[in-house]
């Protein structure tokens, strides 16, 4: 990794600390990886919760540093991300 790029790193890591896994309680330390979805479908809960804070993070979240709007902002109008929000 380059040196320059592990700010960056880091303050994603902390950001993921803070708001996605000290969120939750887990009865042991091995209990975050061995609970399965209420549907059955065989995705951990875990994995679920990720995938929707990532979506958060990007499509919903304020982010101080782009004038409190979230990433997804910065893309033009016509970027299939942003219609597929």
């Amino acid at each position: 990794m380059k040196r320059s790029a592990l700010p960056f790193v880091l303050g994603v890591y902390g950001t993921l600390l803070r708001e996605w896994a000290y969120r939750f309680s887990y009865s042991s330390s091995d209990d975050s990886h061995v609970h399965l979805s209420e549907s059955g479908n065989g995705i951990p809960q875990e994995e679920r919760r990720l995938t929707a804070y990532v979506h958060f993070y990007n499509y919903d979240r304020a982010h101080s540093s782009l004038a409190y709007n979230p990433p997804i902002s910065r893309l033009g109008r016509n970027n299939v991300l942003k219609r597929n929000s």
